[in-house]
């Protein structure tokens, strides 16, 4: 018996407010009781498998979807319901829209891309949709985005396996070049997601320290006043940075201890005799005798 038939013939309640947790970690130890291997395992992995089961449930089960050909037309139905509507009311809450058709034809777009797939197409197509569905697309734009990122990730886990089973080296070099762009790719998408989520503002975070008393202080905000003139907001303190006295820079300035004479080749006179001016002599650079202007 699968988790999901058994949690569909006895549920854990988890939006019962009168059920305790005690009561739902009982029910899930029945559940776990009937399945093969369960009494195998010691005290602390079926403790582990009762959360894992309640995290399971928590998460709610995801939309498997059934694509049947009916006279070379496409048709998407629900291995759940026989009903096209609730099928349709589940992908638009999935790709954040309340356009079906939109929904649709982001489905029968992964399916065209899974269908030369070696393994089952439709399973492909279900995985794609827990991911979609995991990330929560906010509009179109998201789910669009979304779905281009589910098929850059399969093409580049595909590119890679191939990489491993081919025998020559420069069909391992092709495949392993496509297999990084695919994953640059992925990059891209996820920083692209990210920045339209945030509406394209850039976040700066500005970040004072403070070396007052020997001791790096590091603060999002530095305000003077208060007691004794000092005052700082979310501060942390961390070990003293390096430095003369307690009062000074954080390291030392050693070029102002003392100002040491200047060599002959940085002075406005140079150290030839009879205080010939600098750059005069210029054999060697020129190969010849004469004098610069």
């Amino acid at each position: 018996m699968t988790m999901a038939r058994a949690l569909e013939k006895t549920p854990l309640n988890r939006k019962a407010k009168s059920v305790d947790e005690e009561h739902r970690r009982n029910v899930a130890r029945e559940i776990l009781a009937g399945m093969d291997g369960y009494d195998d395992l010691n005290a602390a992995d079926k403790s582990a498998a009762v959360d894992d089961l309640i995290a399971y449930e928590d998460r709610g089960p995801r939309l498997l979807v059934k694509i049947d050909n009916d006279g070379g037309k496409l048709m998407i139905g629900s291995h759940s319901s026989e009903s096209s509507m609730f099928t349709d009311l589940r992908l638009t809450k999935i790709f954040g829209t309340s356009s079906p058709a939109f929904a649709n034809r982001q489905v029968l777009k992964m399916f065209r891309y899974f269908r030369d797939s070696k393994e089952n197409p439709e399973g492909e197509v279900n995985a794609a949709l827990s991911f979609i569905e995991g990330m929560e697309a906010r509009n179109e734009a998201e789910a669009a985005l979304l779905t281009q990122m589910a098929m850059a990730n399969h093409a580049a886990t595909e590119t890679l396996g191939r990489m491993e089973r081919v025998n020559f080296i420069d069909q391992s070099i092709v495949l392993g070049n496509l297999a990084n762009k695919f994953m640059r790719t992925f990059v891209a998408q996820t920083e692209a997601l990210a920045k339209l989520r945030r509406n394209g503002v850039q976040e700066v975070r500005h970040i004072h320290i403070d070396n007052r008393g020997g001791q790096a202080v590091v603060a999002e905000h530095i305000h003077q006043g208060g007691k004794d003139g000092h005052h700082l907001h979310n501060a942390v303190c961390c070990a003293p940075l390096l430095s003369e006295d307690a009062q000074g820079c954080g390291v030392s300035l050693t070029g102002l201890e003392r100002e040491g004479a200047l060599s002959a080749a940085r002075r406005e006179v140079s150290g030839c005799p009879d205080g010939q001016p600098k750059g005069a002599e210029t054999r060697g650079l020129y190969g010849r005798n004469d004098q610069r202007e």
